[in-house]
């Protein structure tokens, strides 16, 4: 019986410097080679980058170096290696891409690469197809779809990987994406990027769906995911008439992020440097990171300075410490809207612009995206966003208008450049965000 093993990553983000960091764009890069040595050492055939493996289009000389010397290990042991782009890759304008840098890798998915591969194992033949990323938008996602229809003759021929890097709807409802039912039904096993996550979703045809989720902790938002989940990469074994997917780790420096509450915030910060020290920091890693999110009360906001020393005085030098402090006053309530239960911000917001039905939903949706971009709570260009959000200007305008939002301070550890450049595009939406 012939036995076909793949390796599947995605969202390495090569040359990406952590809080600008050069320990951190240190830690991308071995976890980089540490997944390849892995799936070199378990005997895959094939090692497929499903997009993001740069961070950049323009990537620091150090992320090149390690790209062209990693994948040429592979190379040596007569592993293919392919890679799309993902939407940090892609030129932001006409230009080269950084993977044709890197000889012996395959670029699919390009105007100006194959959509497709064949390749022979055990005399059998597998279709590699991919196509890179599209911007989450109506239009590009049409064209996407049509693309995914061409494909539908060479994945029906062959046992068969597509690789992609976009949003699917069910995963992830915030960010417009592609259906779960786009995905044609003939492709074996669909090696998915974009997402930090890792999900594996099995559909009634037998097609696996599935993100590995990126190979390090990339924003503090992916803490909990790791802690629960971890941090790796999947070997696939397609020898089967489904795909059996085996989830591989790999070592990620640790990181926790609490919520320390005036006046118990340095008993707080003492226990996660505890659980840091039982994570491995101080023997295993030379250094963990911690974040802190201090809410302090309005009566007390005179006190952030000193709050914020006793919380660096309490962790030691074997942590890089990150605070944010929250100033804290009681705030109006919100009115119960009727028909609203539990938390439904898409729901929530959509009954605060008065908008029922589709575009009530959609409009929500890239409200709470371009919130969480400007919060770095998630990634995407947030212009993006407004360009859309404007388009229904004349649905929000005069809702926004009346609306009477609670005043609120947030202390933060950078500042809201962005929320100041979008100003004049749309200072009412922005109130309705909770900005100034």
């Amino acid at each position: 019986m012939e036995i076909m093993l793949l390796a599947h990553l995605a969202d390495t983000h090569l040359g990406y410097a952590q809080y600008g960091r050069s320990w951190r764009e240190e830690d991308v890069y071995r976890v980089f080679s540490e997944a390849f040595e892995k799936a070199l050492s378990e005997g895959v055939d094939v090692i497929v980058i499903s997009g993001d493996m740069f961070d950049r289009y323009r990537p620091p000389n150090r992320a090149l170096k390690v790209a062209m010397e990693v994948v040429r290990k592979a190379l040596d042991r007569g592993v293919r290696v392919y890679s799309i782009l993902g939407e940090h890759d892609i030129p932001k304008r006409y230009d080269e891409v950084p993977q044709i840098l890197v000889s012996g890798l395959k670029l699919l998915g390009t105007h100006k690469t194959p959509s497709h591969d064949i390749v022979t194992i055990d005399d059998r033949d597998y279709a590699i197809a991919g196509i890179s990323h599209y911007p989450p938008t109506l239009k590009h996602l049409s064209k996407l779809k049509e693309r995914l229809q061409s494909l539908r003759s060479v994945l029906r021929n062959h046992k068969s990987i597509l690789m992609l890097h976009q949003n699917i709807k069910q995963f992830f409802a915030l960010e417009e994406g592609l259906d779960i039912n786009d995905i044609p039904r003939e492709v074996n096993y669909v090696a998915l990027g974009h997402l930090h996550r890792r999900i594996i979703s099995r559909l009634e045809e037998g097609t696996v769906i599935a993100y590995p989720g990126s190979l390090e902790i990339l924003r503090s938002d992916e803490i909990d995911e790791w802690l629960s989940n971890g941090k790796g990469f999947y070997i696939v074994d397609l020898s089967s008439d489904e795909p059996i997917i085996h989830k591989v780790d790999v070592d990620v420096r640790p990181q926790l992020r609490i919520s320390a509450k005036y006046p118990n915030h340095v008993i707080s910060v003492k226990n996660a440097v505890a659980r840091l020290r039982s994570l491995g920091v101080g023997i295993k890693w030379d250094r963990g990171i911690l974040h802190v999110d201090i809410e302090l009360p309005m009566s007390k906001k005179e006190l952030g300075r000193d709050v914020v020393g006793e919380v660096v005085n309490a962790v030691g030098p074997s942590i890089y410490l990150r605070t944010k402090v929250k100033i804290v006053k009681n705030v109006e309530r919100i009115p119960e809207i009727e028909g609203l239960r539990g938390i439904d911000e898409v729901g929530i917001i959509a009954k605060l612009l008065g908008v029922e039905g589709d575009i009530g939903e959609r409009l929500a949706k890239l409200i709470i995206k371009l919130k969480n971009i400007l919060a770095e709570i998630e990634e995407g260009d947030w212009s993006t966003y407004v360009d859309e959000i404007l388009k229904f200007e004349s649905v929000w305008r005069g809702k926004v208008a009346q609306l009477k939002i609670p005043e609120r301070r947030v202390v933060a550890a950078k500042p809201e450049v962005s929320k100041e450049k979008l100003q004049p595009k749309g200072k009412g939406l922005l109130k309705f965000l909770g900005g100034s």
